[in-house]
């Protein structure tokens, strides 16, 4: 379901997510989620990445090719429609959509 494990891996801070193929299946998934709720330490664990300062590099023209690529980001005239998918760009100095 989704990106594989190692995608997540390349481009998250180590720790910062969870995966479903990590689990034998949606009940051990849940009772994992039950076990981080019932857990703080184990749940600040999951966070513990936000205040280290790290950031993973996912290169602008890697994330540019994704983009356009993508059926969502069309509009229904088969053109891509930056305003559409880069509108939370939109407050970045020198970027006018």
């Amino acid at each position: 379901m989704g990106a594989r494990p190692e995608d997540y891996a390349r481009s998250s801070p180590l720790n910062s997510f969870l995966h479903v193929e990590d689990f034998n299946g949606p009940a051990d998934l849940a009772a994992h989620l039950k076990r981080l709720d019932a857990d703080d330490a184990a749940y600040n664990a999951h966070f513990r990445w936000k205040g280290t300062g790290e950031f993973v590099n996912t290169h602008f023209l890697c994330r540019l090719c994704a983009l356009l690529q993508d059926d969502r980001a069309r509009s229904g005239n088969g053109r891509f429609t930056p305003k559409h998918r880069w509108s939370r760009m939109s407050g970045l100095k020198g970027f006018t959509f």
